[in-house]
């Protein structure tokens, strides 16, 4: 398999007008615009798994630098290379995550180009925005290639191998606040500041638990009730 992340890729734009509320462009109708992006070719025949949170090309919109919004954009989610995908003439690029996709939205889903911060690090990249309010719930997706091993005496050759990894969450408090990795009941409750007693005895009297998704969500809803 043979995924061209691009040489170059053409994104397109009309003139901004004045009486218009929001900067909106219609992708597949823009006027043209030559990008420039790092070649990245990758070649990995006869992998399993996938790289992708989904193979499929979905139609969803981009927020670009300056609040521009692109909509209608054929988009997928490389989770891999943490990048999306967006597809024209049948070919996928790499679309340039700090100039055009600050937020993306497709599939239902709505992903955020942020910084975080992961055991004490702060790292850059897509987190799907689950709750909103004054707490709001990222969840980032993972996924490990495991590298391909040639024949042996009795084995036959064992290709690449894409692994989905168990989703990482992340918890901010108000707008600006770091997007803090949760990693376990007693440090996510200090995070919850004065209602963390009724955090706890929420989670107790209704067997939430923090490791199962659903019940994350219930938490911070409750949370962001208080």
């Amino acid at each position: 398999m043979k995924t061209l992340l691009a040489t170059s890729v053409f994104l397109f734009l009309l003139p901004y007008s004045v009486y218009s509320q929001q900067f909106i462009r219609d992708f597949m109708n823009l006027t043209e615009e030559t990008v420039s992006l790092n070649k990245s070719v990758v070649n990995m025949p006869g992998y399993t798994g996938s790289p992708f949170l989904s193979s499929e090309f979905t139609e969803g919109s981009i927020t670009a630098s300056g609040g521009i919004i692109y909509e209608k954009v054929p988009l997928r989610y490389n989770i891999f290379n943490d990048i999306f995908e967006f597809e024209k003439d049948g070919i996928p690029y790499n679309l340039d995550a700090a100039k055009y996709g600050l937020k993306v939205s497709a599939g239902g889903q709505l992903f955020v180009f942020a910084d975080y911060n992961y055991n004490k690090i702060t790292n850059k990249g897509y987190l799907e925005l689950l709750e909103t309010g004054n707490f709001s719930l990222y969840k980032k997706y993972k996924v490990r290639y495991d590298r391909p091993e040639p024949a042996g005496a009795y084995t036959d050759t064992k290709p690449g191998n894409f692994f989905k990894l168990p989703s990482e969450y992340f918890l901010q408090e108000g707008e600006n606040g770091e997007k803090k990795f949760i990693t376990k009941e007693s440090e996510f409750l200090e995070l919850c500041g004065i209602h963390r007693q009724e955090v706890k005895t929420f989670m107790k009297n209704n067997r939430l638990k923090m490791k199962k998704e659903s019940d994350l969500k219930e938490i911070v809803k409750f949370l962001n009730s208080l």
